[in-house]
């Protein structure tokens, strides 16, 4: 490789972080819809149906639907917030130590786009969240 890299007038090292620099960018590629509902709904349903059920139609009374909730259809930070975060005063807990930001991106880019919910949120308004959407509500958020 030295040599190839030499003849190439770049050096070994300018080559090895070329490639670096490839595989970073690379790695943080967008997901698609598609693969973030496909993880989002996996993530949905290992954390989240056992209260909100699957259908994301709730328990009346001790647990709201998420299927057309004001939350999954509203601003996409108090949507994060709730998420990583909870909700004081109710049972819901947050999950922000337990899901990495590209579950977190998942799961709300799910709960936004299921059960009929990407027909009602309003027009612009955010269907899809990326990992990075995730740490930057983090740290500009300080923990809620």
């Amino acid at each position: 490789m030295t040599a190839i890299a030499n003849h190439k007038g770049i050096g070994a090292s300018g080559l090895l972080c070329a490639l670096s620099l490839l595989f970073a960018v690379a790695a943080q590629a967008e997901e698609t819809l598609e693969q973030l509902m496909a993880r989002g709904e996996a993530v949905y349903s290992a954390s989240c149906s056992a209260c909100h059920q699957a259908n994301g139609e709730g328990i009346t009374g001790a647990f709201p639907a998420l299927a057309g909730g004001s939350v999954t259809v509203g601003p996409i930070e108090e949507h994060m917030k709730i998420v990583l975060y909870g909700k004081p005063g109710t049972a819901m807990v947050g999950f922000g130590q337990q899901l990495s930001d590209a579950d977190a991106a998942a799961l709300v880019t799910y709960e936004r786009n299921a059960w009929g919910n990407d027909a009602l949120l309003a027009e612009g308004s955010v269907k899809v969240v990326q990992p990075e959407d995730v740490a930057a509500y983090r740290n500009g958020n300080g923990g809620g």
